[in-house]
């Protein structure tokens, strides 16, 4: 496995700038709210824009990156979204250690970088767990674009790939009686998924959507479903959310977007998510009941396939599901890029659950979203 060389949170740059040149590298937009935000004295701004150069940011010198190979005791700030073309550009001049601006001015992705460059042996372990090449390659790439703060995933996508669906691509025979649980069911999209490709294969679905919107979204695609379609399965929808106990929670939901609809408290805040942030969306507060799958399922269904999407309350999920999944191991298909930690701890519960679980990672996204841990026997 191949690491970002630094802790990428305001913390460790602070220290690490003590006693150091911090140059913080481009002019755009990034870089006025860093200058704004940190408190933190600037040698000088470097730009490869030579148009730049001889003028000033908030009375700081633009110069030429070429000012970088006459100093080594620098540390960089890195003020581009394009995080690689910027690392390519300083790491001509030396070895410097590059701090990402986007990261440090936003908490989930700092949370994020910070968990996974403090937990290195146990991403190795989970690498070395990964039952193929690709999946190694991805989960490699994964960590190491989430703990330098990239934007850009589109070189993990695999064609023909599709979320959840992949992971038939590691079975050795056609599906047959499948019981699907749909964790994180929204309006019924991934539901209807599986219906598609598994037909009448697929017996029933046990669905949860605690976000009254999307749950009701989704009893109206049932209704149109049993109209137009040859065959349907067996369908039940659930209005609460999935936990490791019986309990009342607090949950945000948004109406720009009802599929990030979370329980507090279950992911790092980020500037996007916070109720009530007048930045990106803007989330109302309420309760919702959660529940134990090993709960609410009976004893006998005998459980195929999994699918778990809840914003950051997967883990404590499979804390209720360890029953079924440790009784009838069914196949997984489990987001783990919500929470920094989901990266190793999720893997590492289930290969605790089922020892005999093999395991693939896949990315469906160009965007950092989408990481999903693929399991079966």
């Amino acid at each position: 496995m191949k690491y970002y060389s630094v802790r990428n949170n305001l913390e460790t740059f602070y220290e690490a700038a003590r006693g150091k040149r911090v140059i913080l590298f481009g002019t755009g937009d990034l870089a006025y709210q860093l200058l704004n935000n940190l408190s933190i004295d600037i040698s000088c701004i470097c730009d490869d824009n030579a148009e730049l150069w001889g003028t000033k940011l908030y009375g700081i010198d633009i110069v030429s990156p070429d000012i970088l190979s006459r100093d080594t005791n620098t540390i960089i700030l890195n003020a581009r979204h394009r995080v690689w073309s910027a690392l390519k550009i300083i790491h001509t001049f030396g070895d410097f250690p590059v701090y990402t601006g986007r990261v440090l001015l936003d908490d989930f992705l700092s949370q994020t970088a910070t968990l996974l460059f403090d937990n290195k042996d146990k991403l190795d372990e989970v690498h070395n767990m990964l039952f193929d090449d690709i999946s190694k390659k991805i989960f490699s790439e994964l960590v190491y674009v989430n703990m330098a703060g990239g934007l850009d995933f589109s070189d993990l996508l695999i064609m023909g790939d599709h979320v959840y669906i992949s992971l038939d691509r590691f079975r050795d025979s056609p599906p047959a009686n499948e019981i699907l649980i749909d964790c994180g069911a929204y309006d019924g999209d991934s539901a209807m998924e599986f219906i598609r490709v598994y037909g009448n294969s697929l017996q029933k679905i046990y669905a949860f959507e605690p976000c009254e919107h999307s749950f009701k979204a989704f009893e109206k695609n049932v209704r149109r479903w049993q109209e137009n379609l040859k065959y349907l399965p067996e369908i039940i929808i659930r209005p609460e959310g999935l936990n490791d106990k019986t309990e009342a929670c607090f949950f945000n939901t948004t109406e720009s977007c009802r599929s990030a609809s979370y329980i507090a408290g279950r992911r790092p805040a980020h500037h996007m998510f916070n109720a009530g942030s007048r930045d990106g969306w803007n989330y109302d507060r309420g309760t919702i009941q959660t529940v134990r799958l090993d709960d609410v399922i009976p004893a006998d269904e005998k459980i195929t396939i999994i699918k778990m999407d809840i914003e950051g309350a997967e883990q404590k999920a499979l804390l209720g599901a360890k029953r079924i999944i440790t009784t009838h191991k069914p196949r997984l298909a489990i987001c783990i890029y919500h929470r920094g930690d989901d990266y190793f701890r999720i893997p590492l519960l289930l290969k605790k659950f089922v020892p005999e679980y093999n395991f693939a990672v896949r990315h469906h996204k160009k965007s950092r979203t989408e990481s999903v841990l693929y399991a079966w026997v």
